[in-house]
């Protein structure tokens, strides 16, 4: 992806964040783990593929992992949604709700927060080069 594409979706995802059209408010009637309870199976083969390219040292994601393993707070945030298993998750509105519990828990409490910035980056690239990896098809 360009250098331009990927600016436009970045800020096509921070602007749909900032609008409220993902909603990062906390669920009041969801259970704290939303993705285990919500009946979604985790299957360990396809975790670990998607950890490994999402998370890998080598992986194609390596440059914005270590982007956010720089960053104490998206470090924490990006291992805790992973092991929920919110890599799996195929929307982003998804993703958002399983990790709500990550970011609350590690004192995200804004979505001006810059530690945002720094995972929807990761995110991104989650959705483009690991989507197939990670469950998204093609």
């Amino acid at each position: 992806m360009s250098k331009i594409a990927l600016g436009g979706a970045l800020g096509l995802v921070t602007v749909l964040v900032l609008a409220g059209c993902i909603d990062m408010t906390p669920l009041q009637n969801e259970p704290a783990d939303a993705g285990a309870e919500s009946g979604f199976v985790v299957d360990a083969a396809a975790e670990q593929s998607c950890r490994a390219c999402v998370l890998g040292a080598d992986g194609p994601c390596t440059a914005e992992w270590a982007a956010c393993r720089a960053n104490e707070k998206c470090n924490l945030v990006a291992l805790c949604s992973a092991d929920r298993g919110c890599l799996l998750l195929t929307s982003l509105q998804d993703q958002t709700v399983c990790s709500l519990p990550c970011l609350e828990e590690h004192g995200l409490t804004s979505n001006t927060d810059p530690v945002i910035a720094l995972a929807v980056q990761l995110n991104l690239c989650r959705n483009g080069k690991c989507k197939q990896a990670c469950g998204g098809g093609d």
